[in-house]
Formats: structure tokens, C-alpha cells, sequence
């Protein structure tokens, strides 16, 4: 070995050894970093009462999938002549049905109206639109009918004038 070469060998020889080190140190460091973050996080949940929430939620999903249902649809039509918006309820539902029909403004709080139902013989409600400002609503329809709890959900756009 010449003398070049071993001086060479010997100024390179050690820097793979520091280099081990430091990404042994820089991985170690970054280790304990994360650690330190994890723990100083807050695990707090979003409610205290969530397992509560979530039951609700469940129920309330159940309701959207029977509502879904083909034989028990809600049949509706928008009728912009006479301002009203006509639900027909399904033959299966029979003639006791509670509940309420909530139409939403999503741009204006204000402007929501509640209202119960309360089907005719033939098992339809028509629901008077009068007065109801243009724009998008949603329409929900929380019901009951033989012990069977339902929701329905739809958009539409209202033009007050005929």
C-alpha cells in the first residue's frame, strides 16, 4: 500500500463510523421527539356525552333506511300554481301518522317553518307555500306510522310566483 493511499484510508476510513452514529442519534432524537408530542397531546373527546350521540345517530340512520324503503315512500309533488306542496303517504302507513315536516332554509335560519302532519283519509297532506320565500329548501320529513319510526330528506328550488 502506498503511502498516499493509506493516508486516504485512514481521513476516510472513520467517517462511515460517524455517519452510523448520527443517524443513530438522529433516529433515537426523533424517537423521543414524537414520543414527547404524543403524550403532550389532549385526547379529549369531541362531547362528553358521545357514546349517547352515537346512539342517536345509529337510530336516526335506521329511520333514513326505512324511509328509503319502496313501500313506504312518501309520494310528493310541488304544485307552483296553487302554492303547495302535496305529500302522499303510502297505503301501508294506514291513517295514524304523526310527526312533522321541517322545511329548511340553509341561507336563512329565519325563514325555517315547522309544521305537523296531519294526512286526510286517503292518507295525503297538502301543505300550503304561500308566503315562502324563493330559493333552495330542504324539506324533512320526521314521521310515524304503526309503530314505525321514519325520515326523509329531498332539495328543491321554490319560485314564489306561479
Amino acid at each position: 500500500m502506498s503511502n498516499m493511499e493509506s493516508s486516504t484510508w485512514r481521513r476516510g476510513g472513520k467517517l462511515w463510523a460517524w455517519g452510523i452514529v448520527l443517524a443513530f442519534v438522529l433516529f433515537a432524537g426523533s424517537t423521543i421527539s414524537f414520543v414527547v408530542l404524543a403524550f403532550n397531546q389532549r385526547t379529549d373527546l369531541v362531547r362528553a356525552d358521545y357514546y349517547e350521540q352515537d346512539q342517536l345517530y345509529d337510530r336516526h340512520i335506521e329511520r333514513v333506511n326505512k324511509g328509503r324503503q319502496p313501500e313506504w315512500r312518501i309520494r310528493r309533488s310541488l304544485q307552483r300554481e296553487q302554492q303547495a306542496l302535496v305529500l302522499d303517504f303510502p297505503a301501508i302507513a294506514g291513517r295514524d301518522i304523526q310527526g312533522t315536516l321541517l322545511l329548511y332554509r340553509p341561507s336563512d335560519a329565519s325563514l325555517d317553518r315547522r309544521i305537523a302532519l296531519a294526512a286526510d283519509d286517503r292518507g295525503r297532506q297538502r301543505i300550503d307555500l304561500n308566503g315562502l320565500a324563493a330559493g333552495r329548501w330542504k324539506a324533512q320529513i320526521e314521521w310515524r306510522s304503526a309503530e314505525r319510526e321514519m325520515f326523509v330528506e329531498y332539495s328543491f328550488d321554490w319560485r314564489s310566483e306561479p
